[in-house]
């Protein structure tokens, strides 16, 4: 429901979104008005202004026509002004003339002619310098029209500059306007991508208030499931009472023929110590008996009470079995005879009987154990049958240039996700972990421990990265905590260890902690065969300096009628099982020597080997098979000796029936 309540606001949130983007489109589109005003504006003052130049251009061309022509009446009295210093400068040579004819008339007696010419000469150089004054005075004239036009040319320059400054801001505003109108575009523009955001934000919502709606159909769903199983389990329940009241009638019997042959013991006195004896190895085996129960049962406590009584039904009757065969010895020769040896047939009626019930509680216990980890199975078995029919079908036989760890393909997928839970401290872990719901991350270890389960069945070692990807998903956060309960789960009911093999990848493996008791019969399968072949190959590898050329291995199975280039009825093709399988399970580590030619390979222990068994353990095997003292090899035995801390079991056959 919170869920639902998150995507109700969501949705809300993004129709106020909607809300506010198409308010913003409003405003975008009055502010691409006024810019297209403002542009309107601004070309109608560029239009003025080019009026304005022209205008000033035409009055540059006047003023230029004025000066040319104020520079010709310039020129012409300049040639006025050089006439009239000629007609001087003539009239002061006639004067010059007139006094020297003048000095020589005073004493001839034409003095007064010359008079009179020097007179005409005077007045002829008034003249003349009466017209250069009036030639200064229009050169003067001329030069202030000059003064004048230039003034003007440059009042007209100045007009067109003004113009010209007009028409820079009048085409400056337009460049102002058209960018506004860019940005009001744009503002339009962004207002509308934000709608369309904005209305994919309610659809998202629509769709994660679907979704949740889904999901609370599915606990619904779940939640009847569960109460379907928890009723099939009382049922279960019933049915186990009903058999726990049959055993103890059947106790009650079996007492009932212990008390008849009771009345016997008198016929049986020379035999009682052998009696008791064997009463006390019966009161022993009973006791390893328990023992094994407890450290097979699943801790199914339901199933508990019913195994123990079952069980101590089957101790009694194999003690009262002891008596009687005791007692039929002894009739062998006496005249009862007859009726011992049916009591002994009954005995062993009953002790059938109560080996079959002991069988059908251990099946009700699986069964349950079953029932208990059946919900989300099923999904990692679908998961690993498609990751396996994937890899059959992409595997291929691995170049020999490729170490063991290329041939895997063991690169690590990190993502942030995974990263979360190493920076976390276990402070912050158990704040996140109060925020969680505590059936929920039962829940979460439980699916933890199916998928490791379902994982291990082909011994391949689990990446962190996958137990987030795939089943902690959105409790990242607390991965630390699952993963440590998930560990503490597989210990306690499975008996097996979960081991970190590499702390850069960080990929896990599962570790038998569990010891096979005295007298438990190993089961020979396929997978036992292997480990067998395993720890022959892990002890000449040992012995061998713990590395061992590929040839040598090869040529120490042929001595053990194994050819690696032939197929093998039971181990198939053992070349590959070698280098490919027992390399992906991590079992061994398949490398090139360097600088060899023709190629060649060697062989050491992988991490799996190195939890999984111990060196001391090797070592005992090979004593053993060659009935030795472990100390008549010195090197390997002070070599295990001084092995750090030993892994808890070894893979070799003690392993197979449990695993």
């Amino acid at each position: 429901m919170t869920q639902v309540s998150v995507a109700k606001t969501q949705v809300s949130i993004a129709k106020t979104q909607v809300s506010v983007a198409k308010t913003q489109v409003s405003k975008a589109k009055t502010q691409d008005g006024l810019a297209k005003t403002q542009v309107s504006t601004a070309k109608t003052q560029v239009s003025k202004a080019k009026t304005q130049e022209g205008l000033a251009k035409t009055q540059v061309t006047i003023a230029k026509t004025q000066v040319s022509v104020a520079k010709t009446q310039v020129s012409k009295a300049k040639t006025q002004d050089g006439l009239a210093k000629t007609l001087v400068s003539t009239a002061k040579t006639q004067v010059s003339k007139a006094k020297t004819q003048e000095g020589l008339a005073k004493t001839q007696t034409q003095g007064r002619i010359v008079k009179a010419k020097v007179s005409d000469a005077k007045s002829q150089v008034s003249v003349a310098k009466t017209q250069i004054i009036e030639a200064k005075t229009q050169v003067n004239v001329v030069k202030t029209q000059v003064s004048v036009t230039k003034t003007l040319v440059s009042l007209a320059k100045t007009q067109v500059s003004i113009a010209k400054t007009q028409v820079s801001l009048a085409k400056t505003q337009v460049s102002i306007a058209k960018t506004l109108v860019s940005l009001a575009k744009t503002q339009v523009s962004i207002a509308k991508t934000q709608v369309r955001i904005a209305k994919t934000q309610v659809s998202v919502g629509k769709t994660q208030l679907s979704i949740a709606k889904t999901q609370v159909t599915i606990a619904k769903t779940q939640v009847t499931i569960a109460k379907t199983q928890v009723s099939v389990a009382k049922t279960q329940v019933s049915k186990a009472k009903t058999q726990d009241g049959l055993a103890k009638t059947l106790v009650s019997t079996a007492k009932t023929q212990v008390s008849k042959a009771k009345t016997q013991e008198g016929l049986a006195k020379t035999q009682v110590s052998k009696a008791k004896t064997q009463i006390s190895i019966v009161k022993t085996q009973v006791s390893i008996t328990k023992t094994q129960v407890r450290v097979d049962k699943t801790q199914v406590t339901i199933m508990k009470a019913q195994v123990s009584k079952t069980k101590i039904q089957a101790s009694v009757t194999k003690i009262e079995l002891s008596i009687t065969k005791t007692l039929a010895t002894l009739a062998q020769t006496q005249t009862q005879g007859r009726i011992v040896k049916a009591k002994v047939s009954d005995a062993k009626s009953q002790v059938s009987v109560a080996k079959t019930q002991i069988i059908e509680a251990k099946t009700q216990v699986n069964v349950v154990k079953t029932q208990r980890l059946l919900p989300g199975c099923l999904v990692w078995i679908r998961e690993a049958v498609r990751e396996m029919s994937q890899r059959k079908r992409g595997r291929g036989r691995p170049s020999l240039n490729h170490t063991a760890s290329t041939s895997q393909g063991d690169n690590v997928e990190m993502d942030d996700d995974s990263n979360l839970s190493q920076t976390q401290t276990p402070t912050q872990v158990q704040r996140n972990l109060e925020k969680r719901s505590p059936e929920l991350v039962a829940r979460k270890v439980a699916e933890v421990v199916q998928y490791l389960l379902v994982k291990d069945q082909k011994k391949m070692p689990i990446k962190r990265a996958d137990i987030i990807k795939n089943v902690v998903k959105e409790y990242k956060d607390v991965y630390s905590e699952i993963v440590n309960q998930a560990g503490k789960t597989l210990q306690k009911v499975f008996g097996l260890q979960l081991a970190e093999i590499d702390t850069k990848n960080h990929t896990y493996i599962l570790i038998n902690t569990l010891e096979r008791l005295e007298g438990d019969k190993m089961k020979v399968d396929e997978s036992t065969a292997k480990l067998g072949l395993l720890t022959v190959i892990l002890s000449l590898i040992f012995m061998k300096g713990n590395v061992a050329k590929e040839a040598v291995i090869w040529e120490t199975l042929r001595r053990l009628r194994l050819d690696p280039t032939e197929k093998n009825s039971e181990f198939g093709d053992v070349k590959k099982l070698i280098t490919e399988e027992f390399v992906r399970q991590k079992y061994l580590e398949y490398n090139r020597i360097p600088h060899t030619d023709p190629v060649e390979y060697e062989l050491r222990w992988g991490p799996r080997a190195l939890k999984e068994t111990s060196k001391q353990k090797i070592l005992e095997f090979v004593a053993m098979i060659q009935s030795k003292d472990p100390k008549s090899w010195t090197s390997q035995y002070k070599e295990a000796q001084a092995e750090a801390v030993p892994p808890p079991a070894t893979p070799g056959p003690s392993q197979a029936s449990r695993r």
